[in-house]
């Protein structure tokens, strides 16, 4: 669902400033559907795991790239869906396992340290899913992408509204590869978080 608000939120607030999206992708992988609406091609595909927003491409006439809107458009549009989930979540549970700065203490520092802190954190989100607790474990997993976001790393959100008011070049690309890296370490952490909680009796 949270990706579902990341893609509506940002191909709209782009449309607010004339930025106009060729492309936005609910999921990754096979392309299983796609239909072209107000010249942004909508894409649905076969893992749910996440989406994006292209800006790049051909541009129709009375619209404009992302770049070309200036890096004070491109961070509203690059923060706005992140910016907006957090201030819903924060009103609907400020201290609770929903809120964005729970996930950071719990989710991202687990993921530094996946066989102690991450394990007991999937430990305590599985105790909740046997209890009925989805919900929370939903609120929980959004809020911690959420958190990530918001971080300042080069390929989410808020480390790519940071890199557009330093314009482009050899050295920034090499940011953005090294962002893509840390968040694929990151995934691997809580796969290893996983791991963990499996082989470990005290925690499964």
């Amino acid at each position: 669902m949270l990706q579902v608000w990341f893609v509506v939120v940002t191909v709209a607030v782009g449309r607010l400033w004339s930025v106009h999206a060729p492309v936005a992708s609910f999921g990754t992988g096979p392309l299983l559907w796609q239909k072209t609406v107000g010249g942004t091609d909508l894409q649905l595909r076969g893992v749910p795991l996440s989406s994006y927003v292209q800006h790049r491409g051909e541009i129709p006439d009375g619209l404009r790239s992302l770049e070309q809107a200036g890096p004070w458009v491109g961070a509203v549009v690059r923060l706005a869906p992140w910016g907006l989930a957090w201030g819903a979540m924060w009103v609907a549970d400020p201290t609770g396992a929903g809120s964005v700065p729970w996930a950071w203490r719990t989710w991202l520092v687990g993921a530094a340290q996946p066989l102690s802190t991450g394990a007991e954190a999937v430990a305590a989100a599985w105790a909740l899913v046997r209890e009925g607790g989805v919900a929370q474990v939903a609120a929980a997993t959004a809020a911690a992408m959420v958190a990530a976001n918001l971080l300042p790393w080069p390929s989410l959100a808020a480390g790519g509204a940071m890199l557009g008011f330093v314009g482009e070049g050899p050295w920034v690309d090499r940011l953005r590869l090294g962002g893509g890296l840390l968040s694929v370490g990151w995934a691997l952490a809580w796969l290893v978080a996983l791991g963990g909680w499996a082989l470990s009796p005290s925690l499964g």
